[in-house]
């Protein structure tokens, strides 16, 4: 086999390997780890929650981002924090403490649930 012959084999087994095979095989892959990725995202929801929370404090507000908001790299982004921005201009002492933030109604202000400390159960509103 000549230096050309082997250079042309080398190329076409590249050629089917890499690029033809390899295309396929990285298609697969890519499904099955983005399924896996589902599954996986799902159970971790489920066991953390995915809530977002406000607190409020005398002097400041801070948020508790949902479990998919911190993984998702976008907590600058976050429609709850600019919706508790909207209302947080002043301290208001009934609001002080832990609060679930249920959604976000039409006018970009938030629907707040009183919430305990992590790991305690609700306080009564």
């Amino acid at each position: 086999m000549t230096p050309a012959e082997r250079d042309r084999e080398s190329a076409y087994e590249h050629w089917m390997t890499n690029v033809i095979l390899g295309s396929d095989l990285e298609a697969v892959a890519h499904e099955a780890f983005c399924t896996g990725w589902e599954a996986r995202r799902e159970r971790l929801y489920a066991e953390l929650g995915n809530d977002h929370y406000v607190i409020f404090t005398e002097d400041r507000w801070t948020i508790e981002h949902s479990v998919e908001c911190r993984l998702s790299g976008h907590m600058h982004e976050c429609s709850e924090h600019e919706a508790i921005a909207l209302t947080a201009r002043e301290y208001d002492p009934d609001m002080a403490g832990r609060w679930r933030i249920n959604g976000i109604d039409g006018d970009g202000l938030p629907s707040l649930e009183r919430a305990g400390q992590p790991g305690e159960e609700k306080a009564d509103a």
